[in-house]
């Protein structure tokens, strides 16, 4: 993985499938490249995403992924976006 990836976060606003919502942020940018261990433990670190316990990554072929977190208390992700080194 190079460095400086850009990704956005959406949280779901309804559920979409087996998605549950508000415990999902849609995440879209370089997904393939970061992969999805890595997404996993970069949103489970709160200190760097503001995020907290995740209970699944699914990475779709259209380059996006869902994160649903244990729990939506607590988790600060918004709209931001974030770059990964």
């Amino acid at each position: 993985m190079s460095d400086g990836h850009v990704l956005t976060t959406r949280w779901l606003t309804a559920n979409k499938g087996s998605f549950a919502s508000p415990r999902t942020v849609e995440v879209a940018g370089a997904i393939k490249d970061v992969g999805k261990e890595y997404l996993w433990m970069y949103f489970e670190n709160e200190t760097k995403s503001g995020g907290g316990s995740v209970e699944d990554v699914h990475i779709f072929d259209d380059n996006t992924a869902y994160v649903t977190f244990e729990s939506s208390e607590g988790i600060v992700l918004g709209s931001q976006c974030f770059c990964l080194f």
